[in-house]
């Protein structure tokens, strides 16, 4: 093992150094994996002892490795280490000694068997690769080996629930392990594993790592090193080349190896990991998080030609980058208003520029045909700006919002409220920053812009009435009081503004034009109802509904009760606005 300066290191980061260096040695003498698993768990117990310091870390290491293959497996010995011992190794041997606790892959194949589970199989093959991944785990490496191989077990069989018999944690599981399910299910062992799981969809999304961080910011941040194959394939082939010392960990469908997270992780901590990567099994796991995590390839696409970096970079914008629903209802309203031609292919210069969040990804193929498009530049400060990346085009992420109101009750996680003094002036042709408006989202606040541009670059019809909001029912004051992010009948998406604004946009790809309703709160109960089309009127003169007929169509379905006070002349009574508020009052 290559001497590695551990000293200034805290444990957690000095641990990944050291294992790595382990489990590197280990492999270059052919070790199995109980060897392996053995002296990781050796080196925990050093440091637990306090054998090791500043100055010996590396070197008990590498006596955790002789002290194990030694114990397990002696016909390895190899020349560099020697017989009579430094006090450093002795003081290793004697914990080795000392240290009955049984062997994981023991524990594994002894559950196995009471299961009546295959311990030559692809699940077995899951449970001790999960098994190796917790042993490598800083917050997991102390637990009793028992408890981690019983938690690999038991979320191996959660997990395959199709392919066992009988309960996930059976009677005589739980005599041989001594765990019952519900303390396996409360453990926080338990929790730690299944992070590790990339198919547990509870606990895995959201979790976004430092390793992440680095590996976007560091000047190699794509630097992943070409891979072997699968074992299987490898002893197909005639070159001779040895399989790499870690693919055994991996279950034969390479789309179940860990979150994109978790391999970061892995990655950071020990570079060995890379070698159980190649550019074909992380094409095929992108395209298996494509349609796991339902993007749409008629919406959204990934360049064939990516590299290794940017295919690794594109697995984590799949899985960990954001939900895509919202960056879904903004392209295809982008596609509407002829800025954007789907699907979007996403190219290596977006995932150099935006490795994180979808929408940052495709902003840019958003253009306005002007020279400016929908992008968002984010720096390293934390500000962010859109359209133009000049100071006075700063997005306010997570604004302060009173409780009380709407957005702040509503907000999303993963797609913030904003605050911007963005918009487009007509009349000089380009984009301007002025008084500010608060959106409950990001793509909010993407919708407007595309809207605005469009508005103010088309010949824009309208028509605009004044009603109370408690007229049909009380349909305006549950559309402006409801969870801004809503779907709304009849509408192909809508956003809010300034916290007194609703659109409801109309319109899909099908039609030749854009159409919307803006409902805008005034106050003293009145909202201000407009209807706003690009449509071609289908005669020169007479009635809005009657030159724009599509566009009413469309509308009255959005609409609904409030319609005939829209379009038809209707007078809403006292009598039916009180009934309105008794209804809205009750519910």
């Amino acid at each position: 093992m290559a001497a590695v300066t551990v000293g200034s290191m805290k444990w957690p980061q000095q641990r990944a150094v050291l294992v790595d260096g382990i489990v590197k040695r280990a492999a270059s003498m052919g070790c199995r994996d109980a060897t392996v698993m053995r002296a990781v768990r050796l080196l925990d117990l050093c440091h637990t002892d306090g054998i090791i310091d500043t100055d010996n870390a590396t070197q008990v290491a590498v006596a955790c490795v002789a002290a194990c293959v030694k114990r397990l497996e002696p016909h390895l010995l190899m020349d560099d280490m020697p017989d009579d011992p430094s006090h450093t190794r002795a003081q290793v041997v004697g914990r080795a000694a000392a240290d009955s606790s049984v062997c994981g892959i023991g524990c594994l194949e002894k559950l196995f068997t009471d299961a009546g589970m295959d311990t030559h199989g692809r699940l077995f093959s899951v449970a001790k690769y999960l098994m190796f991944l917790s042993m490598c785990e800083v917050e997991l490496a102390g637990c009793d080996v028992r408890l981690l191989a019983a938690t690999a077990v038991y979320i191996t069989r959660k997990n395959h629930q199709d392919q066992i018999r009988g309960r996930i944690w059976s009677a005589a599981l739980v005599a041989e392990s001594s765990v019952s399910e519900a303390a396996l299910e409360s453990a926080i062992a338990t929790l730690r594993m299944q992070r590790l799981l990339w198919r547990d969809t509870q606990t895995t999304k959201g979790i976004v790592t430092d390793a992440v961080d680095e590996m976007f910011a560091s000047a190699d941040r794509h630097g992943v090193a070409l891979t072997h194959s699968h074992p299987q394939q490898e002893r197909q082939q005639q070159d001779g080349n040895k399989d790499h010392p870690l693919a055994h960990f991996f279950v034969d469908d390479r789309c179940c190896i860990p979150d994109i997270s978790t391999t970061l992780q892995l990655r950071a901590a020990a570079p060995c990991f890379r070698k159980a990567f190649s550019p074909t099994q992380l094409r095929n796991r992108l395209h298996h998080s494509i349609a796991r995590e339902g993007i749409d390839t008629q919406l959204v696409q990934f360049d064939t030609s990516l590299g290794m970096g940017e295919l690794m970079a594109a697995v984590w914008i799949a899985e960990e980058g954001g939900r895509w629903a919202e960056t879904r209802e903004v392209l295809q309203w982008a596609s509407q208003c002829r800025y954007c031609t789907l699907p979007i292919m996403l190219t290596a210069d977006d995932i150099n520029t935006h490795a994180s969040k979808t929408l940052m990804v495709v902003g840019r193929h958003v253009a306005f045909g002007d020279g400016s498009c929908l992008q968002i530049f984010r720096h390293a400060n934390g500000e962010v700006r859109a359209i133009k990346d000049e100071p006075g085009f700063r997005l306010t992420v997570n604004p302060v919002i009173p409780a009380h109101q709407l957005y702040q009750q509503h907000r999303l996680q993963h797609d913030p409220p904003v605050e911007s003094r963005i918009e487009y002036w007509a009349i000089d042709g380009r984009w301007v920053s002025s008084f500010p408006f608060e959106y409950p989202s990001v793509s909010s606040f993407a919708k407007d812009m595309i809207l605005s541009h469009f508005a103010f670059t088309h010949q824009i019809n309208r028509t605009s009435i004044r009603l109370n909001r408690y007229v049909g029912g009380g349909r305006l004051d549950g559309l402006l009081t409801q969870s801004p992010h809503t779907q709304v009948a009849g509408c192909t998406t809508t956003y809010s503004w300034d916290g007194r604004v609703l659109d409801l946009v109309l319109t899909d790809s099908s039609h030749n034009f854009v159409a919307w309703i803006p409902l805008e709160d005034m106050g003293n109960d009145n909202v201000l109802v407009s209807v706003e089309t690009s449509e071609a009127a289908v005669c020169g003169s007479g009635a809005f509904k009657d030159r724009y007929p599509v566009t009413i169509q469309l509308a009255r379905v959005a609409l609904g009760r409030v319609a005939p006070y829209v379009f038809d002349g209707q007078v809403p009574t006292m009598a039916a606005m009180m009934r309105a508020v008794q209804v809205t009052v009750s519910d």
